[in-house]
């Protein structure tokens, strides 16, 4: 249910042949004094329940992965590029809230200018090889949800796509490492930058895997891994749990750690499986310790 106050509206205007439209989402949760939204987790599961009811219904129907790219195009009339964003591979993308320059690195690993146009979302080259797939589409969907999320915040007097021009703040890039930062704790020490992170990585979880055919598509997945029970548990065996993972990421289409945060969100996962995942650098055993 959506919290009492919360109201998300689309508005979608035309405007040329060149753009076909602007689509003006407006969020209506409370704000910080810095324009940041001030978001329950479960606003998130609402926020994506709206953007797909209102342009992919489709996937509130039965598990499937999202048409991210005709979602970020067609719906929120964003542009994608892709480009070498960093020498060593760390930056995945970023979005531009006004026009702006930004320094890529070429061939040679010479650095170069690109010009970049308000609403466009660059993602680091080597996300287009076939194996990072998932990643690629959890990528996109982050900075979509930055895009959702933010205008606001980098709009000089927080109205929603009115952009500033002040060089201050035209650009989120968005690191490998932002991906843990759903797990992290002491969110009262979070600085903005890292609450951004926090939004965009909860409602691009929530965009890929909506939380209805979620829950469908790992029962199911259960039942033909022949798990009994509601939650996978460390006595479950990491093979099986693994397999379970891996078929849910083929389903949606998204990197394995993503579903095991998503697990976890919904009480699914056995917390414990992922902090001895990471203590023992995944190689997570079963048994006592």
């Amino acid at each position: 249910m959506m919290r009492k106050g919360a109201v998300f509206s689309v508005v979608v205007q035309e405007l040329d042949t060149q753009r076909k439209g602007v689509n003006d989402m407006h969020l209506d949760y409370p704000m910080t004094k810095n324009g940041l939204f001030i978001l329950e987790t479960a606003d998130y599961e609402d926020i994506a329940q709206w953007v797909l009811s209102e342009y992919q219904p489709q996937v509130l129907r039965k598990p499937q992965p999202l048409d991210i790219e005709h979602f970020m195009k067609e719906c929120l009339y964003l542009d994608l590029k892709s480009e070498r964003l960093s020498k060593d591979g760390q930056i995945w993308g970023l979005i531009v809230f006004s026009d702006t320059v930004y320094t890529g690195i070429g061939k040679n690993d010479e650095p170069y200018q690109i010009e970049i146009p308000e609403g466009t979302v660059l993602l680091e080259q080597s996300l287009d090889k076939p194996e990072n797939t998932g990643i690629k589409r959890f990528t996109q969907a982050h900075e979509a949800s930055h895009w959702i999320c933010h205008c606001t915040y980098h709009a000089w007097d927080h109205r929603p796509y009115e952009f500033c021009m002040q060089a201050k703040c035209p650009v989120i890039a968005c690191r490998a490492a932002g991906a843990e930062l759903a797990v992290k704790k002491e969110h009262r020490k979070w600085s903005d930058e890292v609450w951004k992170e926090w939004q965009a990585n909860n409602l691009a979880a929530a965009l890929l895997m909506s939380k209805d055919t979620f829950l469908l598509a790992f029962y199911d997945v259960m039942r033909r891994q022949s798990i009994y029970g509601d939650i996978l548990l460390r006595k479950h065996g990491r093979t099986r749990v693994t397999a379970v993972v891996d078929e849910m990421k083929q389903i949606f289409q998204v990197p394995g750690k993503a579903v095991e945060l998503r697990l976890v969100r919904f009480g699914l996962l056995e917390k414990e499986i992922l902090r001895n995942d990471r203590r023992d650098n995944g190689k997570w055993k079963t048994g006592k310790k």
